[in-house]
């Protein structure tokens, strides 16, 4: 007797929601990942990336693990347009105008 399978599409529609990167290591993780070196990393984490306290608080250190709450697919999007701009390295620079064009 010959058996016959069967795949139904639905079995892969399945929606998982991950939350928005909040500390520099995730983003850290997720920018290396996608083939930035060390160096263009920490410069796009510590200019583009970190959240700092408003002037006016009680504390004028900025918070050095906290990050601006970014999606990872809207990170991957803005790594991806900053690395095309002139195919060199990606910079804070590059990396925040991208950041302001996708309204971020």
């Amino acid at each position: 007797m010959r058996r016959q399978y069967y795949l139904s599409s639905q079995a892969f529609n399945v929606t998982l929601h991950i939350g928005k990167l909040h500390s520099s290591s995730e983003a850290a993780t997720v920018m290396s990942k996608c083939g930035l070196s060390a160096r263009e990393v920490s410069d796009v984490v510590a200019h583009a990336l970190t959240k700092y306290e408003p002037s006016g608080s009680s504390s004028s250190d900025p918070k050095l693990n906290e990050i601006v709450p970014i999606g990872i697919k809207q990170l991957l999007m803005v790594v991806e347009m900053a690395r095309s701009i002139d195919e060199e390295e990606v910079t804070a620079e590059k990396f925040l105008e991208c950041l302001r064009t996708c309204g971020v």
